[in-house]
């Protein structure tokens, strides 16, 4: 696989030791994933300094058992997947003993900085439940999700702010838009399905951006919380889920909860772009089916489809990686490690931006790529 952005991030580390930092953290177990590390491991970081708690929706299997190959520790129960419990609760429990089989590392003295690396908040969030010394750790967090979370939390650390950095924000919201339409149709194909009313359930950055681009091709309603962002109010979006063929989640939250369920038209297809199976209070449809491990399976539950088992369908186990977008989320990820282990954050605790000269490079860098990639086309 070429990643020429990871080989480039790669090179700020030609400047600094890795041999005394350890890296943990909540990471999607893929391909890129697993080169990202493996050009760290160039630059000196120990492989036995590292490790990892992944989800089982975003979890490659080939990927999770090469690096138990290299004697990684990565954490079994990121296969883990029970489709009649509820992701965030079993997620939750992972967590805590994540932590707790590994707080010796906190307690060591022989690593000058402990990274920690978050995908959607909760490692942070818990913690401080484990652990009673800050002064070396540094952490990342790279989801909104995440970011919403943590921002009304005290936790008595730097957090680099990869999350909404101009360097993600400037390409993320329109790939993962475009990733996930093709993703949805191909699973509308194969089911012989076809629609057209369309609701969106949530019109923050990703919403708004959804809708401009199925408007002008399907009725499309979008409803959100906020009243000046929606479409339609309250009272209204019961009719509206009677009529639906396609419901596309995408708030973040629970935006369809169980007692909504009731409401919706048989044959309508649900599509998650949120994290975790929150969004459509997914457990409640799971639990009318057959139990399942395998959290990329397509579930019918009295005539209404649940793509993905109710995950973020950018994770459908058809190429989950893509490697074109993730690299240039990796290379960010590394600047995030670099401005970590390099700078002195004494007496800094919350969140701090991603440094903007390593965004801008990364930025200049990925522009350049995907022309490069635009005109092999």
């Amino acid at each position: 696989m070429d990643l020429p952005m990871i080989e480039y991030a790669s090179e700020l580390f030609d400047d600094i030791e890795l041999k005394d930092c350890y890296i943990i953290g909540v990471q999607h177990i893929l391909p890129s994933t697993f080169l990202m590390f493996n050009a760290l491991f160039k630059k000196g970081l120990k492989k036995e300094n590292l490790s990892l708690l992944g989800k089982s929706y975003s979890t490659d299997l080939k990927t999770f058992h090469n690096m138990k190959k290299e004697e990684i520790d990565v954490c079994k129960t990121s296969l883990n997947f029970n489709s009649h419990e509820a992701y965030d609760i079993t997620y939750n429990k992972k967590i805590v003993q994540f932590l707790e089989k590994r707080k010796h590392i906190f307690k060591s003295s022989k690593y000058k900085k402990i990274i920690i690396l978050d995908d959607g908040g909760k490692l942070l969030e818990a913690l401080p439940n484990h652990i009673s010394d800050f002064s070396n750790i540094v952490a990342m967090e790279q989801t909104s999700s995440g970011y919403n979370i943590l921002k009304e939390k005290k936790i008595n650390i730097p957090i680099i702010n990869m999350a909404r950095s101009k360097g993600k924000l400037a390409f993320e919201t329109k790939r993962v838009i475009d990733n996930a339409i093709k993703k949805i149709f191909y699973q509308l194909s194969t089911l012989k399905l076809k629609v057209s009313n369309i609701l969106i359930l949530g019109n923050g950055d990703i919403g708004a951006t959804l809708y401009d681009s199925l408007k002008n091709k399907y009725s499309t309603i979008k409803y959100d919380k906020i009243k000046e962002r929606s479409d339609i109010n309250p009272l209204e979006l019961i009719n509206v889920l009677k009529k639906a063929d396609l419901i596309i989640g995408c708030s973040g939250n629970t935006s369809l909860p169980k007692k909504l369920h009731k409401h919706l038209k048989k044959g309508v297809v649900l599509a998650s772009l949120s994290s975790s199976d929150r969004e459509f209070d997914a457990v409640h449809f799971r639990k009318k089916t057959k139990k399942t491990t395998n959290p990329w399976e397509t579930l019918k539950c009295d005539d209404i489809y649940l793509l993905n088992c109710g995950f973020p369908i950018s994770f459908d186990n058809q190429n989950a990686d893509d490697s074109y977008f993730f690299q240039y989320i990796r290379a960010l990820i590394m600047s995030s490690i670099y401005q970590g282990i390099k700078s002195d954050f004494k007496n800094i605790t919350g969140f701090i931006d991603l440094d903007l000269i390593l965004q801008e490079k990364m930025i200049k860098k990925f522009n350049k790529y995907r022309t490069s990639i635009v005109s092999l086309i």
